[in-house]
């Protein structure tokens, strides 16, 4: 829904886009008809939007994209933590519309690689992560609003909103949640375990 709303957005200004929607996990690990799901959701949605159907584009990425970058007969792939680095590179953002979601470290990725985000506030989100100040286009339930496709058509074509979106979002992963910060943080409690043993 958001990336026919985003190529929805180009259109009305005039802008010759395709939004290309990369899904970067392998579809086995949520069971095979995951895939099929999605795939079947996109060609019914790009129906409904005919205008936009040559300008959206899905693309699985679970044929080159490995837990670890290789070479293997002839053929490169890359890895997780490769993605949100080109998708940057490129100029695009990240989406994270889970419903049911842990932490949220892919999201952290995200922010992590230089992405500016736009996601569905879930649970742990607003009580974990939100509350660090993290600036991201967020939406309640999954709903997609004239909002947030704002802001992310804003992320896309604005460098210096881009610039900055990016950049606080790194003061914040690097004052609230660096390493060296957990590990001050861990290092007393885990010290604490071994006295009792």
């Amino acid at each position: 829904d958001y990336a026919i709303a985003m190529s929805e957005k180009f259109k009305k200004e005039k802008q010759k886009k395709c939004i290309v929607l990369l899904v970067s996990g392998h579809s086995g690990d949520e069971h095979d008809s995951y895939r099929t799901t999605l795939e079947d959701y996109f060609k019914a949605e790009i129906k409904k939007h005919s205008k936009v159907k040559n300008n959206v584009i899905l693309n699985f990425g679970e044929a080159h994209i490995l837990p670890n970058r290789e070479v293997m007969v002839n053929r490169k792939y890359y890895s997780f933590a490769d993605v949100p680095a080109i998708v940057a590179a490129s100029g695009g953002m990240g989406t994270y519309f889970s419903e049911v979601e842990g932490f949220g470290n892919n999201l952290l990725e995200m922010m992590a690689l230089g992405l500016p985000v736009v996601l569905n506030r879930y649970n742990i989100y607003k009580t974990d992560l939100e509350p660090l100040g993290f600036d991201a286009a967020a939406v309640d339930n999954c709903k997609i609003n004239d909002e947030v496709v704002e802001i992310g058509y804003k992320y896309l074509t604005d460098p210096e909103l881009r610039r900055k979106t990016i950049q606080h979002n790194l003061e914040v992963l690097n004052t609230k949640l660096s390493h060296d910060l957990m590990a001050s943080i861990l290092s007393p409690l885990i010290q604490n375990l071994f006295k009792y043993r």
